[in-house]
């Protein structure tokens, strides 16, 4: 018995180059993306449009209804667009590669582009409206005293008998708290007076019911619960902005805030578009509507040697050498 060895000359072992054109263009989409992301992050931070943005969508005041209507629209809009951009990059693993050249023509994007379009133009938008000065409600008061007399006004109190109760209100529920009453205007004794509930101030104060707190604020005892409600709204937020140490946002922070999240919102999904385009790449439509994996390799990848056969003398080829076993 012989081996057959394959005397044809198989092209020279090229040194492997560090990364390939593919590669290049992979690093450097990464590196655009990331950079969106960290903008975007920045200036969401910086503004703090995460607590605004939640501030105008929790709001549960009249004046406020129509900036919390906005505020949902643009969370919308925002969502609607993320997930049209998600449409896009998943159309080439379905088989159907856009054409971004002649998107008019092509049957899927002349649908999408325009939708799209609107969605991240509203969205902007709205979400700048939704920040600005305009629909957000004001900042919260970081005095106790001023949110009794603004829940007792909401709730149709008489303000005249409100400013007369309000203060020795505070002022005893400040000894009731250890608080000396020049010292309840610091920010830690602001903080957890705002962390107070109607409940707890009956409690400090020694009250039975909502009614003994409103009828010492001018509040019918009728609209007694809805005074509580108000007072719990308005010191929930209080507490919200002292944690957070929220800041007024004003034009500035609307601009910022609304440049940041859509920075960072299509920079991650920008992301996930680098990764998934490789995976586009070696989809490949097939003549029976199928999709099959085709593999493809670089020119300067390691060629694949050719496999040594064992073959029997009179089935070798007539001038192929024989090497003994």
């Amino acid at each position: 018995m012989a081996t057959i060895v394959d005397s044809s000359s198989s092209p020279p072992l090229q040194p492997q180059a560090a990364t390939s054109p593919g590669e290049d263009r992979l690093w450097i989409n990464l590196r655009k993306q990331a950079k969106y992301v960290v903008i975007g992050a920045t200036l969401c931070w910086y503004f703090q449009t995460g607590l605004h943005w939640r501030d105008v969508l929790d709001a549960g005041r009249s004046e406020a209804r129509f900036g919390r209507i906005l505020a949902g629209v643009s969370l919308l809009l925002l969502v609607l667009s993320v997930t049209l951009f998600a449409t896009l990059m998943l159309l080439p693993l379905r088989g159907s590669p856009p054409n971004f050249a002649a998107w008019q023509q092509d049957p899927h994007l002349k649908r999408l582009i325009p939708i799209l379009t609107s969605s991240l133009v509203g969205g902007f938008t709205t979400l700048f409206l939704t920040l600005s000065p305009i629909f957000a409600p004001p900042p919260p008061s970081t005095s106790l005293a001023i949110r009794l007399t603004d829940a007792s006004r909401a709730a149709g109190g008489n303000l005249q008998a409100a400013s007369k109760g309000i203060q020795s209100l505070v002022t005893e529920i400040a000894s009731s708290l250890g608080f000396h009453p020049s010292s309840s205007s610091s920010s830690s004794s602001q903080t957890y007076l705002a962390s107070l509930k109607s409940s707890d101030l009956l409690e400090k104060l020694r009250l039975t019911s909502a009614q003994g707190l409103a009828s010492r604020l001018g509040v019918s005892s009728g609209r007694a619960e809805e005074f509580t409600v108000l007072l719990d709204e308005y010191q929930e937020r209080a507490k919200i902005w002292a944690e957070g140490r929220a800041r007024y946002a004003g034009w500035a922070g609307a601009v910022g805030g609304a440049v940041g999240v859509y920075l960072l919102v299509l920079g991650i999904v920008g992301l996930l578009g680098v990764f998934t385009t490789p995976l586009s790449k070696r989809a490949k439509k097939d003549g029976k509507g199928k999709t099959a994996e085709v593999t493809t390799v670089s020119p300067t990848s390691t060629p694949i040697p050719k496999p040594v056969r064992n073959l029997r003398p009179h089935d070798a080829a007539p001038n192929a050498p024989l090497t003994p076993l």
